[in-house]
């Protein structure tokens, strides 16, 4: 009777497969995530500003600080699902006509808004690499604040200098 009882315990527990508890850190995409491990009932994705895109150096990525006049450069982020982003340009010191430029046959997925008080405002909310043709004419500086998924807090923010 010890071997039955036992018998039965073997077949019991190989006959048990682990369940697997899904969540935010398990490093699978599952439940509802939109990316392993984020979106849906997770935190959202994170945004992402590359280095450089398809214009050249990216206006918005977190080290460069330095432009040139008469460049091409990308003003770019890779937005996931249900995320949002607000870039606001504020130019500080702006020698007579310096100002910078955007080319409109790029602007998909970008809001823009006129420049008032050497302010400009770039919003989007579309899923997706975004990449604006970017350049900058004269001499001055500015800061780029940068607010994400709705923040009425910057989120990101440097100065900058053409």
């Amino acid at each position: 009777m010890r071997y039955f009882y036992l018998i039965i315990t073997i077949l019991f527990l190989s006959s048990c497969t682990p369940t697997v508890v899904e969540s935010c850190t398990d490093g699978l995409l599952n439940q509802n995530e939109t990316d392993i491990d984020c979106g849906g009932d997770c935190v959202l994705c994170e945004i992402t500003y590359p280095n450089t895109a398809n214009y050249g150096v990216n206006v918005l990525d977190s080290i460069t600080q330095v432009f040139e006049d008469n460049i091409d450069y990308s003003f770019a982020c890779d937005l996931p699902i249900a995320t949002s982003v607000i870039v606001e340009i504020i130019g500080d010191t702006m020698q007579g006509t310096s100002s910078w430029f955007y080319d409109g046959a790029t602007v998909d997925g970008w809001i823009i808004s006129d420049v008032t008080n050497k302010t400009q405002t770039f919003t989007s909310n579309k899923f997706g690499d975004l990449d604006l043709k970017f350049e900058f004419l004269g001499v001055g500086n500015g800061v780029i604040n940068i607010y994400e998924n709705n923040s009425s807090v910057i989120t990101r923010s440097k100065t900058f200098n053409w």
